[in-house]
């Protein structure tokens, strides 16, 4: 008879989230990552470019929302090579969950 006495990693994961109230590009997150999903809570709403990369002109879109809402949340499970940057035309709040690898 096996035992398990901990949880394997491969089992349990945790995400990493930073939130930004800004406009202008987030850009926080370099490397190998995995952007999990985008949460907009508010702010002055303003269009929100995510791209794989480290700056608002660099890397390839992985998604525009032209229009976002309060509440609304947007998963992706997106692979990033270069690392996840998000442009915000205004000032949105918004929390982007994130995993490295």
């Amino acid at each position: 008879m096996t035992v398990i006495t901990s949880t394997p990693r491969s089992v349990f994961e945790t995400n990493d989230w930073a939130n930004v109230n800004a406009s202008g590009t987030a850009s926080g997150v370099a490397g190998p990552v995995v952007l999990s999903r985008l949460v907009v809570n508010g702010g002055t709403l303003g269009a929100l470019v995510i791209r794989d990369g480290l700056n608002a002109s660099g890397g390839t879109v992985i998604a525009t929302i032209a229009g976002p809402s309060a509440g609304n949340v947007f998963w992706y499970d997106a692979f990033c090579n270069l690392g996840i940057s998000i442009f915000a035309s205004a000032a949105t709040d918004f929390t982007y969950v994130y995993k490295k690898i």
